[in-house]
């Protein structure tokens, strides 16, 4: 038993619901043309929990998945963390959180955490396709020059474009392979990192409308916050006034005194 982390995405590589590692069966990466995957998958796979993480791109599939979940095994809790972030720093991010032991509420606010304040993005041959976030009239012309490097698109902890010029560097290819984010032997926690990963979480082409890699650099917050409340239903130490897994208002902790 063990909290399960589903990553969903529009265009994910492998279809169906699978494990983004063969070796780790707590993050799972799920495409989300067919919300009812998870339902099926959890009649056969005993969890304690299950967290979607999703873009606000296919947040209307994700909810559905959860609430085909919920229906289907009613005792496991399913919650859900909404960011926008690269997708490849979405599946870091959960692998670093699922191994830990603490509660789930604590493993999903730290997952929120280290996603809004990692650098993540993509790296594009061309800006044509690129919808969300919007590059902007002159900067989509620009990326059509042949003559140009690529750009790269900072997705987290804020929107950014920035162009790389491929001078030094023999071509604009050489960007598009030096952005993989190489993964290492140990989940990405502590200070910066550089992440990358020869296994694609998305088909980057399809995603964002032309050929690149997505990035990440994962940190891990070191300030230590104090305690909302606790939540009435499952009695965790919350750091926000919504529980992350019951979704209810927790009691602050001046009222319970």
């Amino acid at each position: 038993m063990s909290d399960v982390f589903v990553v969903v995405e529009a265009y994910p590589v492998h279809s169906g619901l699978t494990a983004w590692r063969g070796d780790d069966p707590t993050v799972l990466v799920m495409g989300a043309d067919d919300p009812s995957l998870l339902a099926a998958w959890l009649r056969f796979y005993p969890v304690d929990s299950v967290t979607l993480v999703y873009r606000p791109a296919v947040a209307r599939q994700a909810r559905f998945a959860a609430t085909l979940a919920s229906g289907a095994v009613s005792a496991v809790p399913v919650a859900h963390v909404t960011h926008r972030a690269s997708a490849l720093a979405a599946v870091l991010a959960c692998s670093a959180v699922a191994p830990r032991r603490e509660p789930l509420v604590a493993k999903i606010e730290q997952l929120e955490r280290v996603l809004t304040t990692s650098r993540s993005g993509v790296v594009l041959r061309s800006l044509s396709g690129l919808n969300d976030p919007s590059p902007g009239l002159g900067r989509h012309l620009a990326s059509l020059l042949p003559w140009g490097g690529v750009s790269v698109v900072q997705f987290a902890p804020e929107v950014h474009f920035s162009r790389e010029s491929k001078a030094g560097t023999g071509s604009a290819d050489y960007w598009l392979q030096a952005w993989r984010v190489t993964e290492g032997d140990c989940p990405l926690v502590g200070p910066l990192q550089s992440a990358t990963v020869e296994r694609p979480v998305i088909d980057v082409r399809a995603e964002y409308g032309s050929r690149g890699r997505e990035f990440a650099l994962l940190g891990w917050p070191t300030d230590v916050r104090e305690p909302f409340g606790r939540c009435p239903v499952c009695a965790a130490d919350c750091l926000r006034p919504v529980c992350p897994v019951c979704h209810v208002h927790v009691l602050n902790q001046e009222s319970v005194a």
